[in-house]
């Protein structure tokens, strides 16, 4: 209990931080669910964006960070969902679900730059139609928290369902991504190992 109060003291979501999209830079891909989406996204899931993707797409990180799960066995939606977990500097965890089998493309414990291809898109999981679903949690109590995207239109806090999006040049970092790697090392310790027990698996519904 006390671990968890100087966690939650220490490491609180920075609602202000500006996330890319999380897919390559020059592609386009429409939002197919957004935040409270009356198909998935209700209740708890209700801070979570869908994207419509080919399988195989590339997913790249949408925020620096390290990858706390990587899940990618799973070959059909009724074997699970399979999915990329990215630990960011203020503790909040990233979730890339429904990546195809073997399509994880980082491993746990590994460090990821935003931008990086980290996995495949898929069908795996609850899914009715391949597409990559994202959503930003809280690692002291799991809960969903709303998102600001960079996209080719300016910063935006709500996608809207059934509009394509496309995002900025990543390779220029805004100035709250060039220190997340030193942050991260020195505020965290050893901290990831006891984070990814803690995890819970992504939601049959996501």
């Amino acid at each position: 209990m006390l671990e968890r109060c100087v966690n939650l003291a220490l490491f609180r979501h920075d609602a202000s931080h500006v996330y890319e999209l999380p897919f390559e830079k020059d592609a386009r891909y429409r939002c197919c669910q957004t935040y409270g989406g009356t198909r998935s996204h209700h209740g708890d899931s209700h801070f979570s964006v869908d994207f419509w993707m080919p399988i195989g797409s590339i997913i790249c990180a949408a925020r620096s960070g390290c990858v706390v799960r990587s899940l990618d066995a799973n070959e059909l939606p009724s074997d699970g969902c399979n999915s990329i977990r990215v630990c960011h500097d203020d503790f909040s965890v990233a979730c890339y679900a429904h990546i195809r089998l073997n399509g994880a493309l980082v491993s746990d414990g590994e460090w990821v730059d935003v931008g990086q291809p980290i996995a495949l898109s898929g069908n795996t999981g609850c899914s009715g139609r391949p597409h990559l679903h994202f959503h930003v949690q809280t690692s002291y109590d799991k809960t969903r928290v709303p998102t600001l995207f960079r996209t080719s239109v300016g910063v935006l806090g709500m996608l809207i369902d059934n509009e394509f999006y496309s995002q900025t040049d990543v390779s220029v970092r805004p100035p709250n991504e060039e220190s997340d790697n030193h942050r991260m090392q020195r505020r965290t310790g050893g901290l990831f190992s006891r984070l990814l027990a803690s995890l819970s698996p992504v939601p049959a519904d996501a």
